[in-house]
């Protein structure tokens, strides 16, 4: 989404964060605990995702299963030290160790992941005019924070499946879609 901010945005949000910046000097927050709440926030989106997947393989009637997202594994995975989580030479080194012998080795030693690329194409391309709508109607649009235009030539080229920004049409998406839970939640008269 930062690729799409209006100028005015930029400056707006360089200055806010300028500012933030200075108080989170005199905060003394260890390197570790600033990296276990990276997990934990990275957990926590994930597992929002991992949500949806299951709601909507259960509305078709097909299995879903999660077991790295049990609350057993979850709370032993992030009892471990932030330390053995990551590694220079190895993907995933707790995940490995942890399913040693009950998965093929080749699995565990992949460098790659699966991509679901073709999947966000498709569902862009049928939701193209609801996405579109979104954009040019939206508050981060309407309110100067969002260059509709280049955000609409994006969108555009994800829908015929050109390579691109998923993640940043996918966070206006969230961000409009919660402005607008947020207003129909906030009583009539009110802001």
């Amino acid at each position: 989404m930062c690729a799409w901010l209006t100028p005015q945005a930029r400056r707006h949000i360089a200055l806010r964060a300028a500012e933030a910046a200075e108080i989170a000097e005199e905060a003394e927050v260890p390197a570790e605990e600033v990296s276990r709440h990276c997990a934990r926030s990275e957990l926590y989106e994930y597992g929002v995702y991992e949500a949806e997947l299951r709601n909507q393989s259960h509305a078709m009637g097909l299995p879903h299963h999660a077991p790295f997202l049990d609350n057993q594994v979850v709370r032993a995975a992030m009892a471990v030290s932030v330390r053995e989580h990551a590694s220079l030479t190895v993907q995933k080194p707790l995940l490995g160790a942890a399913l040693d012998g009950l998965v093929p080795f080749w699995l565990l030693a992949r460098r790659t992941k699966g991509s679901y690329s073709g999947n966000a194409c498709t569902g862009i391309r049928r939701h193209a005019a609801e996405l579109r709508e979104l954009i040019t109607g939206g508050r981060l649009t309407a309110e100067g924070w969002l260059d509709g235009d280049a955000a609409l030539r994006e969108l555009e080229r994800l829908a015929v499946g050109v390579p691109g920004r998923f993640a940043a049409l996918e966070a206006v998406i969230a961000a409009e879609l919660w402005i607008r839970q947020q207003r129909e939640e906030t009583p009539h008269g009110t802001s």
